[in-house]
């Protein structure tokens, strides 16, 4: 049972392994809508729509989401009042998408994939991969991705045409890739900060 405490700031919902009924969602939105000083929220397994729904009544600034479908996290990456973003998903791809429609860049972006899957792109992916990062509204991102070299070719091109994006972290880069990469983003002017390892 969750109760309306003013001073709570910081909440861990864990989705997995338990049946959620409609009474607890009922519960939890007016939990999310009565405490004002609640910032952030650390949600475990599914994202489901319900939860979406109370997210939007709440004051979460920071949302924390490990282990969901890319899926499920790609509506709640537009929540205009979310500054902070960082996710363990399977896949990015449906998250990077949908930052290209929000209204105003999302301060934090961190992104990682725990879906292993080395397979070359195919140039339709690698085109979208581009086009969804050159569009993102990001300050800053951290991305964690096991992507082939089209993959990061790609990834690459897109960050290097974004004209939000001021910091870029970039984990899990083949070694033999590195110095193309900070070459390309690189010559993105607007890019102050870029870690690659």
């Amino acid at each position: 049972m969750l109760f309306s405490i003013n001073s709570l700031r910081t909440l861990f919902l864990n989705m997995g392994g338990c049946t959620i009924t409609d009474s607890d969602y009922s519960h939890l939105k007016k939990v999310l809508l009565e405490n004002h000083s609640l910032k952030y929220l650390t949600v475990h397994g599914e994202l489901p729509t319900a939860l979406y729904e109370a997210l939007q009544v709440s004051s979460i600034t920071g949302l924390i989401v490990w282990r969901a479908n890319g899926d499920e996290c790609a509506s709640v990456a537009n929540l205009t009042q979310l500054r902070y973003l960082r996710l363990w998903v399977t896949d990015p791809f449906p998250v990077l998408n949908s930052l290209c429609h929000r209204r105003d860049a999302l301060e934090v972006l961190v992104i990682h994939s725990y879906k292993r899957d080395k397979r070359d792109l195919t140039e339709e992916e690698c085109a979208a991969l581009t086009a969804a990062l050159s569009k993102a509204k990001i300050r800053s991102v951290e991305i964690g991705w096991d992507l082939s070299t089209s993959g990061w070719i790609a990834l690459s091109k897109g960050l290097s045409l974004n004209k939000e994006v001021r910091e870029v972290t970039l984990w899990e880069v083949p070694e033999e890739l590195q110095e193309e990469i900070r070459k390309i983003i690189k010559s993105n002017p607007e890019i102050t900060q870029l870690n690659i390892g």
